[in-house]
């Protein structure tokens, strides 16, 4: 299907705003793909999308409803100016433990941050204007209810910020789904929304079509049907099980 990363994340939702709202926003900026995790668990969606409603020609069970995308311009937006970027989107990449994880861009409320996480940390971020590499040390929290293999929060103390910021690991990769669900405990941070297809009309060419308000039950019956099935070793490969 001719769909980008994004349009594939948001096809079963997203962890919650409180996690991880500006991925996108971020990624725009720095040209960074989002992690094996989110992934995942798209293919499991489109995966069981494919296997409960087959085809793809005119015998469809499902309405179809086409939405306009837009072409891409190919136009480029312009870099922003260091100052005018938050710590977070100044600082992208940190290295934790000897691990680099990327910033999604957004803050942590105080409720959903666990406890400290005793390891080496720094940051670095680069001013595309002056050309300048900057690097602070940082300290590194749990996300409540989170693998901190896959994401954690971050703090700026040296910099006397003391907000905490969302980072995600993208070379994340659990062993099987059952692992995935429970490192980003999923069945309380996954909110269904919708799903996309591109559909073969009579005429020979594709449309994009929508599916909205997923049914929660019907998604997570897809999720748990094979919790063991293991992780796609190639994704780009597309070479995936039954």
């Amino acid at each position: 299907m001719a769909v980008t990363e994004f349009q594939l994340f948001e096809a079963i939702g997203r962890v919650k705003d409180e996690y991880l709202a500006d991925c996108e926003k971020t990624a725009k900026h720095h040209r960074r793909r989002l992690g094996w995790a989110y992934a995942a668990a798209v293919v499991v969606v489109i995966i069981g999308i494919y296997l409960a409603f087959p085809g793809g020609d005119d015998q469809s069970p499902w309405p179809v409803k086409e939405i306009h995308v837009e072409e891409n311009s190919g136009e480029t937006a312009e870099i922003p100016h260091w100052q005018d970027l938050t710590v977070s989107q100044q600082y992208t990449a940190a290295n934790i433990g000897g691990i680099e994880y990327s910033s999604c861009g957004t803050s942590i409320t105080p409720e959903y941050i666990g406890g400290i996480i005793d390891v080496e940390a720094w940051a670095q971020g680069i001013d595309g204007y002056a050309d300048k590499l900057y690097t602070t040390e940082i300290r590194v929290y749990q996300i409540a209810g989170i693998s901190s293999d896959c994401a954690v929060a971050v703090e700026f103390y040296e910099l006397g910020d003391t907000g905490r910021y969302a980072y995600v690991n993208p070379s994340y990769r659990p062993d099987t789904l059952g692992q995935f669900i429970q490192d980003l405990n999923l069945q309380e941070n996954l909110n269904s929304g919708s799903a996309w297809y591109s559909y073969l009309k009579d005429n020979g060419e594709y449309a994009t079509v929508e599916f909205v308000d997923l049914d929660d039950s019907v998604v997570w019956d897809m999720l748990l049907s094979d919790i063991s099935a293991e992780s796609v070793q190639n994704y780009d490969a597309m070479e995936f099980a039954e």
